[in-house]
């Protein structure tokens, strides 16, 4: 056995000799950064060997971040004896603070006014009762007693009762003199006892949380059951992002010894936090929600109930399950919510999950006679086309360029993120914005986008990506990993050093852009449709709030259509939540709606990679596709 200490944590662990250090490390809680799952491509699990023997495998390829000097990775050492070592994790992003959303910035602060093609009836619900006491002549059972008031004054018949609920029941009834409010969970014919509480709790403490499992972000509602009204909202970074930047970093974790008990245990601990922020906030207490409704991709929702995503990742790309069963949420460590049923929405394949089915529910696009075009653009890039007589969905890998992952310099939207770049296409010199105007700490993805299309509009790159190293600027130089261009100067910048993108960025944003342009062409034109034909396009999700339309549309990224086309719609993972929480009859839609849609696998259509390739210039080869950008390539001088 062998003795390891990890720094600065001090935490102690003996673990057989041989054994990888990420998964020592993981596996006792010690705080360590691993985005690529382990693999061994990005260089974010760093350690320094105090003292001991530890034995590191050859790399053997270039890392995402390179190692310091004298540094070890995590994920290809293993302990050969007792070991002294610190994880070098200084300066790294921090993925814990949670986010208050102010409610005059939501685009609807009451679920029941988005109800316009459904009831108002939660699938959780409260009833009072008053019972006649027991007797000698009426010694029915309490739980019996209960039973029979819900279906003689409530018409309630064939009550499933749940067993957590047993242990206190006869004290709750006899403290409420027999005055008792029943928490009932109505799925179709089915009805389930979860909850009792003495007295009536009725008018004033039904309280539900809608949730948005994201890759990257967790966001949560808390919504007033009784009125509809959403009465907090808050997000966070998901942790798992420690140990994988995308899905199949992620499943790699996973499957990793520990693994998948480390990544279900941080998903939960993401939503306790956010669940101790709404219920303080809000004054509100624990025991009073009923219930959870969460969205999110498949993988995400694997890891969430703690089921294997392995098979996600190998083909035919095969769940485990598509309509996870309601399940009480202690079951899968939610223990801050003692009374409350988790319910997670189905999704139709692997990459097409759940997040999707709730966004093109609160879409409406089901029930519209215009054709829309829905897309979700993270990590993943999922399309959804179509109207109220069919649906075809599909789905692509876009990489992390989008959140700023696989970039130089490149950052989430948060404060001191590059997110408005303009160049002037004379002096080439740049312009910056930052988010809550804060010194430039680097560059978000929809700022990387707008930056590319001002370099490429004003020929500092060109259709390829590639910098005109003739140019007379300083902005431009050779770097330590190529040509780079300058954004901002070192002594303009929060951290005193260069911020630059390289071509190697714009090689990563043309790669993601490519796969999602490719994929929605081959979707438009497998139903026989013209993008053309498209009146409305909406983008969801949190990359959508800040995406400069027309900069997408130069660098190729969306199809070039009439500006107000488009629309933004907000984090429509967690609107579709709200509403089935808030809705038995959307619970059901959503349902319906999986299977009415059709799915187009890319990865086995051969078309998809000659799109791809054909989009992987700014912004297309066929010029002819983007008429806008055409018409301002020959403003500035014709195209190049």
């Amino acid at each position: 056995m062998a003795k390891i200490r990890f720094r600065p944590a001090m935490i102690d662990t003996e673990v057989p000799e041989g054994t990888n250090l990420l998964e020592a490390a993981t596996s006792n809680g010690v705080p360590i950064h691993a985005t690529c799952g382990g693999a061994g491509t990005c260089g974010t699990c760093q350690l320094k060997v105090l003292s001991g023997d530890v034995r590191e495998e050859p790399v053997g390829h270039h890392l995402r971040h390179a190692k310091s000097e004298g540094s070890v990775l995590a994920c290809r050492s293993k302990a050969e004896g007792d070991a002294e070592v610190l994880v070098l994790d200084e300066g790294r992003e921090s993925i814990v603070g949670v986010k208050k959303r102010e409610l005059s910035e939501l685009l609807f602060t009451s679920v029941r006014d988005r109800l316009v093609h459904g009831d108002f009836g939660p699938p959780t619900h409260k009833l009072y009762v008053e019972l006649p006491p027991p007797s000698l002549d009426d010694p029915t059972a309490d739980v019996d007693r209960v039973l029979r008031e819900l279906r003689n004054r409530r018409g309630l018949a064939d009550v499933v009762v749940d067993f957590d609920i047993l242990p206190n029941f006869s004290q709750v009834v006899r403290e409420g003199d027999w005055k008792v409010t029943a928490t009932v969970l109505r799925k179709g014919n089915y009805q389930r006892l979860i909850g009792i509480e003495p007295g009536d709790t009725t008018s004033c403490c039904q309280y539900g949380v809608a949730v948005d499992v994201g890759t990257t972000t967790v966001a949560a509602q808390l919504i007033n059951l009784v009125t509809g009204e959403i009465v907090e909202e808050v997000s966070d970074y998901n942790e798992q992002i420690r140990f994988g930047e995308d899905v199949i970093g992620r499943i790699v974790f996973s499957e990793r010894r520990g693994g998948l008990d480390r990544l279900r245990d941080l998903a939960v601990k993401t939503i306790e936090r956010l669940m101790s922020h709404l219920l303080e906030e809000a004054g509100v207490e624990a025991a009073h929600v009923s219930a959870v409704v969460a969205s999110g991709n498949t993988t995400m929702i694997h890891l969430l109930l703690g089921l294997s995503p392995k098979y996600v990742r190998e083909a035919p790309y095969v769940p485990t399950i598509g309509f996870p069963p309601w399940l009480r949420a202690s079951r899968i460590g939610l223990t801050s919510l003692p009374n409350a049923y988790l319910y997670c929405i189905g999704g139709l394949a692997s990459y097409v999950g759940g997040d999707i089915t709730a966004g093109v529910l609160a879409s409406e696009l089901p029930r519209r006679e215009e054709l829309t075009l829905y897309i979700d653009v993270g990590t993943n890039g999922e399309m959804v086309l179509g109207n109220e007589d069919w649906i075809v969905a599909c789905s692509c890998s876009a990489g992390p360029a989008f959140e700023g992952g696989g970039i130089r310099h490149g950052m989430r939207a948060v404060p001191g993120a590059i997110d408005v770049v303009s160049i002037d296409p004379l002096t080439k010199e740049p312009e910056v914005n930052t988010i809550a105007g804060a010194a430039p700490k680097g560059i978000c993805g929809s700022g990387l986008i707008e930056l590319v299309a001002e370099l490429f509009t004003a020929k500092v790159i060109d259709p390829n990506g590639k910098f005109d190293r003739n140019l007379s600027t300083k902005r431009l130089r050779d770097g330590e990993s190529g040509y780079e261009y300058v954004i901002v100067r070192g002594d303009e910048s929060a951290t005193a050093a260069d911020i630059v993108v390289t071509e190697t960025d714009i090689d990563n944003l043309m790669r993601a852009k490519a796969a999602i342009f490719a994929a929605i062409t081959l979707l438009a034109e497998s139903v026989g449709i013209a993008l053309d034909d498209i009146v409305n396009v909406e983008i969801a999700g949190g990359f959508g709030a800040k995406l400069n339309i027309g900069k997408a549309v130069t660098v190729g990224l969306l199809p070039d259509l009439e500006k107000a086309t488009f629309s933004y719609v907000g984090n429509g993972s967690l609107h579709g939540a709200s509403l089935v929480l808030c809705s038995n009859g959307k619970l059901d839609e959503s349902i319906e709606l999986v299977k009415r849609m059709s799915y187009i696998d890319l990865s086995s259509n051969p078309d998809f990679m000659n799109r791809y390739v054909s989009a992987l210039f700014l912004p297309h080869t066929d010029l002819s596709l983007f008429p806008s950008v055409e018409h301002e390539l020959a403003q500035a001088g014709g195209a190049a």
